[in-house]
């Protein structure tokens, strides 16, 4: 599995959103942040949207994941093909359906 990499900062719910749009990048494609990224973009959302957020978690429908493989940089941005990533949110409880 190939993973195409970008630095990005910050790495903000907006920042992510012009980097989709500025790729074209769509939703064959999955965007992987490192963990401390991806928590500090769930908080934005926390913040900005006064909500929990909802998983998957989508921005312009690209889904936005915590890195599994642990290659991700801080401050860096993954993008790989959705068939090269199998994880599946139906398996398990639906009780961390939310962060």
């Amino acid at each position: 599995m190939k993973i195409k990499t970008a630095r990005l900062t910050p790495i903000t719910i907006k920042s992510i959103r012009n980097f989709i749009l500025d790729n074209e990048i769509d939703e064959n494609k999955i965007i992987i942040l490192n963990k401390y990224n991806f928590d500090d973009l769930i908080l934005e959302h926390l913040d900005f949207y006064k909500t929990s957020a909802t998983f998957p978690y989508k921005i312009i429908t690209v889904l936005i994941e915590e890195d599994p493989f642990n290659e991700i940089p801080i401050n860096t941005i993954g993008v790989i093909n959705d068939f090269d990533y199998d994880f599946n949110y139906n398996e398990g409880s639906n009780s961390s359906n939310y962060y």
